[in-house]
């Protein structure tokens, strides 16, 4: 299980990230692109994956991760559930999501810190 401050705290542990507004919900983006964002009411995150890693992820945390439900969830953006996901998963899947927005120079330069 993940809480709030923890996923937080990963999110903005990862290199060249800041935290802003989206809509009312914590954003985290590398330069201008986002990658996550917390739903705090719901207690998850929403992250992006690429197309062809979202069916991979998704069979692999079957009980805590999903696409979400819309055109959105089409495009890769992906559920996960805080109160399901373990502190080592949720490390795992964030990094993964940072390395799908992050220029190539900085996953070249970050990616052995963060395990890719």
């Amino acid at each position: 299980m993940v809480d709030l401050e923890t996923a937080r705290n990963v999110l903005l542990s990862l290199p060249l990230v800041d935290e802003y507004d989206h809509f009312g919900k914590p954003a985290y983006r590398v330069g201008k692109k986002i990658f996550a964002t917390l739903w705090l009411d719901n207690k998850r995150a929403v992250i992006k994956l690429s197309k062809l890693e979202q069916p991979l992820v998704c069979d692999e945390y079957k009980t805590m991760v999903f696409p979400v439900k819309s055109n959105w969830g089409r495009l890769g953006w992906t559920n996960v559930e805080l109160e399901k996901v373990s502190d080592a998963a949720f490390k795992k899947l964030i990094a993964l999501a940072w390395a799908n927005v992050a220029s190539k120079t900085a996953v070249k330069k970050y990616a052995g810190g963060l395990n890719l």
